[in-house]
């Protein structure tokens, strides 16, 4: 592989790509809403006298350095798209980039005829001018799956790096000296180990492994050495992975910030972070009084890692700051952009003094801001995607309406570009999971959608995330039943209200929001003209079977057991699962249907959409089926642009867009 060093005139030109962006009469086509990230990985240096960022044009990337005194440019690294990509930055003091890359080294067909590059990841070292580069090795050679595990602060020649190297490809630990590039063995792992976490020292308190389909989170403190087991998660579970995460390592080293839903009811309704004790393995109390939304993240101070505040999404990512100064130029920065925008604290000074802010909004879907608090100044440092403009893109706000039982349910609604006065088609798309929620921001497909002409409604129904307990587990066992009714309310609040065409209405959603499609298709004729799932579930059954059958398998309950609580039971609620399966009502089935899925998806396999299609076209009722090489979503652009095309087509044929009269 080569690597590049300074690159000016490149650099000119794929910084041109940052900001400007040409106007277009029609709505924006496919290919722009998957067009490729111009900007990312930006990080300012300890003393924010620099600002380092990656720039992309045509699949090739640039590691490029401002000097915010002079506002000079300079390229640390670049590498030809044909040969890899950077992927991050790391400042390692303020002179030197600790660069995350990856190495292209051959191309693979896959058995489903997908093209893919095998990468090999790799670490570099640089100085901000380019000079001094450095591939990171492990020992005598180069290890599997290098990454950088922690900068090491307050170190100025090492870094702690992990990979797999040697015979057993085991995931090990090294400190390795960013002058020489020797590294010295700090632990290993064994064929269980997926991922290490440090604390601010460097030291190793915290080891993830993988049994089956169950992540195990292990812990330690200095003192005692011996690692111990301390959480069970699944990757497939939503809330699994919500009942215990961790946020982040305290300064104190025997201590880890963790989120929790409520342990007994004296901690409240929602979900809180705690201090969890290495030592004693103890949950420590609840940090923040009763918040209101469940708590999904935390700020911390980047050398010590103390807790500077919780963060969680009202309709938009708000963070909480326990310093007064602070607490008020974050507010300052949320009226800039008029609170209609997700503002994540990506980066800031060791003085606390100059801060990145990544921007994300219904209108804005991606962009990087320099935020000098002592000049109270924001400048943009540039769009993560040029070309989607805020003039030709839906406006999006907070839409709550009354669920036929009187509760309030929270939900986001889409409006087009420019949208004619009167009734418009409306398209309803309850998200995944069930047990996650939609909030404002930028959403590629109802965005999409919007610009094509037809209102799009996201309900977080009862089961969704967010919003406590309460509000969660009012949606468990009640597939088809409360929560669909939530989503059918919200339908017709829109139409009540005069702005939803009840002639032109269609239910689409992707995983659980597939589901809803067809369940909701299937009882809802006189609602809904048109039904789109993609790697929706039609057999619950059929799905409880398959989990049981995975459990038994991996000799671990875990994740069936979850489902069993969120779905229903196979045998005690048998009738209410075949009751609640769009596969039932295949025979009689009402609307026109469009089914998509991934051949190889392994949430929900591609026998659900295999089965609907089958019972619909012997019933002969109208059926769409398009079958796509990935699994559960991840898909590549060119699966993409068959969804997006397919579901505009089909759109068009049963909800054309345009304003009826009110």
């Amino acid at each position: 592989m080569k690597w590049f060093g300074l690159w000016a005139a490149a650099c000119a030109a794929l910084l041109s790509g940052i900001v400007a962006a040409p106007v277009l009469a029609e709505p924006l086509p496919v290919k722009t809403f998957l067009s490729e990230p111009v900007l990312k990985s930006v990080v300012l240096s300890p003393n924010g006298g620099f600002l380092a960022f990656i720039i992309t044009r045509d699949h090739r990337t640039a590691a490029v350095v401002r000097d915010l005194s002079t506002q000079k440019l300079a390229v640390a690294l670049s590498l030809p798209a044909d040969e890899g990509e950077i992927r991050s930055l790391s400042w390692k003091g303020d002179d030197r980039l600790v660069v995350t890359a990856t190495a292209y080294i051959s191309k693979v067909v896959l058995s489903d005829g997908r093209k893919v590059n095998v990468i090999d990841p790799r670490l570099l070292v640089v100085d901000r001018d380019g000079q001094h580069q450095r591939i990171l090795q492990l020992a005598a050679g180069r290890a599997q799956g290098m990454a950088l595990l922690d900068i090491l602060p307050d170190d100025p020649s090492h870094v702690l790096v992990q990979g797999r190297y040697g015979a057993n490809s085991n995931l090990g630990v090294f400190r390795t000296d960013i002058n020489s590039g020797e590294s010295t063995a700090v632990e290993d792992g064994d064929n269980h180990t997926t991922g290490w976490r440090a604390n601010a020292k460097g030291e190793l308190i915290l080891r993830y492994e993988q049994r089956g389909r169950v992540n195990i989170i292990q812990g330690r403190t200095p003192a005692n050495g011996g690692w111990v087991e301390i959480a069970r998660i699944t990757p497939t579970d939503v809330q699994q992975l919500r009942a215990f995460e961790v946020l982040g390592i305290s300064e104190d080293p025997t201590k880890v910030y963790v989120a929790t839903n409520p342990v007994s009811p004296a901690d409240g309704d929602t979900r809180n972070v705690h201090l969890f004790d290495l030592t004693t393995h103890t949950l420590g109390p609840p940090l923040v009084p009763a918040p209101k939304y469940d708590v999904e993240g935390i700020v911390q101070a980047r050398r010590t890692g103390r807790l500077l505040g919780v963060c969680y999404y009202a309709d938009v990512w708000t963070c909480d700051l326990a310093d007064a100064d602070k607490s008020r130029d974050l507010a300052a920065a949320r009226n800039f952009f008029d609170g209609a925008r997700n503002i994540v604290l990506t980066s800031q000074s060791d003085d606390g003094q100059k801060w990145v802010l990544h921007v994300i909004g219904p209108d804005e879907p991606s962009s990087y801001y320099l935020f000098d608090r002592a000049k109270k100044h924001i400048d943009i440092i540039g769009a993560v995607f040029p070309d989607l403009r805020a003039d030709q893109l839906g406006e999006q706000n907070p839409y709550s309406y009354k669920a036929r039982d009187g509760a309030t349910i929270p939900a986001y609604l889409t409006r087009p570009p420019d949208a004619a006065k009167g009734r418009l088609p409306l398209i309803v798309m309850p998200h995944g999971g069930p047990e996650a929620r939609d909030h404002l921001g930028y959403d590629m497909l109802s965005q999409y959608l919007a610009t094509r002409g037809y209102l799009v409604l996201q309900p977080n129904f009862r089961g969704s995330a967010g919003y406590g307990v309460a509000f969660r587990d009012a949606g468990r066992k009640q597939w088809g039943l409360r929560s669909q009714d939530d989503i059918t309310d919200g339908v017709n609040a829109l139409v009540a209200a005069g702005e939803a065409d009840p002639k032109r209405v269609c239910i689409a959603g992707a995983s659980y929001g597939g589901y809803a499609a067809l369940i909701g298709g299937a009882r809802g004729a006189g609602l809904y003209k048109c039904v789109i799932s993609i790697a929706g579930v039609s057999d619950l059954p059929a799905m409880m079977k398959m989990e049981k059958e995975l459990a038994e398998r991996d000799k671990d309950d875990t994740i069936y057991n979850y489902w069993r609580d969120v779905m229903g039971d196979p045998v005690t609620d048998h009738d209410k699962l075949v009751a609640a399966s769009g596969v039932s009502y295949a025979a009689n089935y009402p609307l026109p249907v469009l089914l998509i899925h991934g051949a190889a998806d392994r949430t929900v396999p591609i026998s659900q959409s295999d089965e609907m299609n089958a019972a619909l076209t012997a019933a002969h009722r109208d059926v769409t089926y398009i079958t796509l090489k990935g699994g559960h979503g991840g898909w590549g652009d060119e699966d993409w642009t068959r969804i997006y095309q397919s579901m505009d087509a089909f759109l068009a044929k049963h909800i054309p867009p345009g304003a009826a009269a009110p």
